[in-house]
């Protein structure tokens, strides 16, 4: 089990997300930055949706009464164990009462921790909504509690021994035996892997495709759009983003409400891009110009207000090529 010492602003588990719940009125959910937790997962050689704690702006500490395996990887941040200064994006072994701490976060959001353990598959006993171990708070559902909230002070988590077709019906594959994880196999072949996943998160250029309305909205407008430089508002959560900078305009009459994709863009009546995350609403009726890529949405996670952003062009068929090969460097990780 582990036991929860401090929260800061925010820390509860999240998975991939409550994939078919929108059709029922609930936000997908889900881990906000995708990139950094899957590969806590890979590093640990877990199925890449497998369970694990997202930690808002650090300063979360917990202890650990097991004998097993542990990965932090997301943002730069004061991470020790045991009082001792470690480094994210490693594994490191983990024995009865170590005592792990989040600290300040350098820059960025969001940090990920994830679990393993040897000689066996192990989950944590966590109720599920939809599939789904996510807590969202406005809809009241899901987390440790099952009524939204985070975790807090004192709280113990269980891990329960399970078998492999429990753990693939839920959360997907793994083909890597449980036994094989290893604290020394960080040569330079992996090391580079784990470096090129990092380098994509570094830009503050998001990859747009133009979708739903953009065909409506004038030429000019959408050649604004790519042209301008926004900044991340305060206004930021796990819902959307908002940006301040120029306005762009769209004419065309009211729209029926719709349903939402993840890094949609809505362009509200006052012209500021709003870009929709993990926990947006199911349907909204302001037009939307485009659609933030997945590798968008990961560089975004780590964005915090006051930050430049600009947007790119990218087509459909290339959006869905470069997650395909960042799936593919991540499995690579697992099995390496």
């Amino acid at each position: 089990m582990i036991e929860i010492q401090k929260v800061g602003l925010q820390a509860q588990w999240t998975d991939g997300g409550r994939r078919l719940a929108q059709s029922h009125g609930y936000s997908q959910s889900g881990a906000v930055d995708w990139l950094s937790f899957h590969l806590a997962n890979a590093l640990c050689k877990n199925p890449l949706n497998f369970p694990a704690i997202e930690v808002m702006a650090g300063q979360f500490r917990f202890i650990a009464k097991f004998n097993g395996y542990l990965c932090v990887t997301g943002t730069d941040c004061h991470f020790t164990i045991n009082n001792k200064k470690t480094i994210i994006n490693q594994i490191y072994t983990i024995k009865n009462k170590d005592v792990i701490d989040l600290g300040a976060v350098k820059k960025g959001l969001f940090n990920y921790v994830t679990f393993a353990f040897n000689n066996k598959r192990c989950i944590p006993q966590l109720p599920t909504f939809k599939s789904s171990v996510c807590a969202t708070k406005r809809e009241s559902i899901g987390g440790l509690t099952s009524d939204g909230r985070g975790l807090k002070q004192g709280d113990v988590i269980q891990f329960i021994e399970t078998d492999d077709k429990r753990i693939q019906s839920q959360y997907g594959f793994s083909s890597v035996p449980p036994n094989q994880i290893s604290t020394t196999a960080f040569g330079e072949d992996l090391k580079r892997m784990v470096s090129t996943i990092i380098s994509k998160q570094r830009s503050n250029k998001l990859p747009v495709v133009f979708s739903y309305q953009a065909n409506k909205f004038e030429n000019i407008q959408k050649a604004r759009f790519l042209a301008s430089e926004y900044t991340i508002s305060a206004s930021l959560d796990k819902m959307g983003v908002r940006l301040d900078g120029p306005s762009i305009k769209y004419s065309s009459a009211k729209l029926t409400s719709q349903p939402i994709a993840l890094g949609a863009i809505q362009i509200p009546s006052n012209g500021m891009p709003i870009i929709m995350r993990n926990e947006r609403q199911t349907i909204g009726g302001y037009p939307i110009i485009g659609v933030v890529s997945r590798l968008g949405l990961t560089r975004l996670s780590q964005m915090t207000p006051g930050l430049k952003i600009s947007f790119e062009s990218q087509s459909h068929e290339s959006a869905l090529c470069e997650y395909r090969l960042i799936q593919n460097q991540l499995l690579r990780i697992m099995q390496r």
